[in-house]
């Protein structure tokens, strides 16, 4: 059973898609933001080093060596990233969470995964909201933080049956998926194999695979994930063409037709709920407690900065997901969606609302005070209530079996 704590933060989640900027008057009418949590993707990378050796195996070919290291934040991708966090703190300012100028030790504490495209994006974020404030990151030394890098923790392991377990029952028929992506995979094989030579990955079928660590896989379909994840983040690195796909993508639209391969990829592996269970409810958990009066830090913005694989297993345990047009279900460029509280589950006057955005994905939970009677928090006229049923997203399910809860102190973090 969760703790009832969780269960009464949890119930509050109710969500609707709707545009940022339409409800940001709209809020302002109503609702004070007191509270943001953040949690967000590092910005544009090569593919790490185990990827590039997977996908250069898979094409018998090697592959565009970027400007920066395997695996680290781009020049670009810090340049995107310093524009988000400028708009963000503007966003911010104008809804009176934050102050002008300089940040103060109740406004913001940021603490990244410790890798650098992580710590490298914090940075940049913080230099667009707060340019030159100096606005510390905090990350652990080493490679793995509690939060984050939960699969080199002993308690938040999976058990490597129960894994096996789960990812076959949600895989079911592996050669009926892959039968249904088979365009996909051939618009994938035309556009990193060499014509004069084998690319057996791409004839292979699907398997469920697991490592002597206990790590499942699908063998085929997560290397084939691995080079639309590849081809995405180039595109968005702005790539010369001649170096994206061998000159064989050109438009944005290959892209988007791609990404299928992508989102079945996250369905068989962190979108799997035992997966979350056992390696998201510890960053979860810490995010609901940061929304908290009493929350330690208790600031006004928590910003945690960490991969897409953190956020995958955050939106499963919360179930939900979006799709937007151009991109496959869970992957888009931005999507966004604010949270309310229903009347029956309003507590003290609060509301937990949010926004998630993926690409340089992003999931945020704000808190908002009540100014007046309304009972429609963070939306306004012009909205149906049809369109923002509490079925339309269902965040935290009553008939899902619950996690077991770990709790980490969000900051300061450890030291090693």
């Amino acid at each position: 059973m969760m703790p009832a704590r969780h269960q009464g933060l949890l119930r509050l989640f109710i969500a609707c898609a709707l545009p940022l900027l339409a409800l940001q008057s709209a809020a302002a009418a109503d609702w004070q933001l007191e509270k943001v949590v953040e949690l967000s993707r590092h910005g544009i990378r090569p593919p790490t080093a185990g990827n590039r050796e997977a996908i250069e195996a898979a094409t018998g070919r090697p592959w565009t060596e970027w400007t920066t290291h395997d695996g680290e934040l781009t020049g670009h991708g810090y340049a995107a990233v310093v524009n988000k966090g400028r708009e963000e703190g503007q966003h911010y300012r104008q809804l009176g969470l934050l102050q002008a100028g300089c940040p103060t030790a109740e406004s913001i504490y940021v603490r990244a995964s410790p890798l650098q495209r992580t710590r490298a994006t914090a940075q940049a974020l913080v230099d667009g909201a707060f340019p030159g404030c100096g606005v510390a990151i905090h990350y652990v030394n080493g490679d793995a933080d509690p939060l984050f890098q939960t699969d080199k923790f002993a308690a938040t392991q999976t058990d490597p049956a129960r894994q096996l377990a789960a990812v076959k029952e949600k895989a079911g028929d592996l050669a009926q998926r892959r039968q249904a992506l088979a365009p996909t995979i051939q618009l994938l094989k035309q556009a990193v194999c060499q014509a004069d030579k084998p690319c057996p990955i791409f004839d292979t079928p699907w398997q469920v695979e697991q490592s002597k660590s206990g790590k499942t896989t699908i063998s085929g379909l997560s290397v084939m994930a691995n080079m639309v994840e590849t081809l995405r983040l180039g595109w968005s690195e702005n790539l010369p063409l001649s170096q994206l796909a061998w000159g064989k993508i050109a438009q944005a639209s290959q892209i988007t037709a791609l990404l299928p391969l992508l989102t079945e990829n996250y369905d068989l592996s962190n979108d799997v709920l035992y997966t979350a269970q056992k390696r998201g409810s510890v960053l979860l958990n810490a995010m609901l407690d940061g929304v908290k009066p009493e929350a330690s830090p208790n600031v006004r913005w928590l910003l945690l900065v960490a991969h897409d694989t953190n956020i995958a297993m955050v939106r499963t345990l919360m179930n939900f997901s979006w799709q937007l047009p151009g991109y496959s279900r869970g992957i888009s460029r931005r999507a966004v969606a604010w949270c309310w509280s229903a009347g029956a589950t309003r507590r003290a006057g609060n509301a937990i609302c949010g926004s998630i955005s993926r690409r340089k994905a992003s999931t945020t939970c704000v808190v908002c005070r009540r100014r007046t009677r309304s009972t429609r928090c963070c939306v306004r006229s012009g909205v149906s209530r049809a369109a923002v049923r509490p079925t339309s997203v269902r965040c935290a399910p009553s008939r899902r079996p619950s996690p077991r809860w770990v709790s980490v102190s969000i900051g300061p973090p450890p030291r090693r």
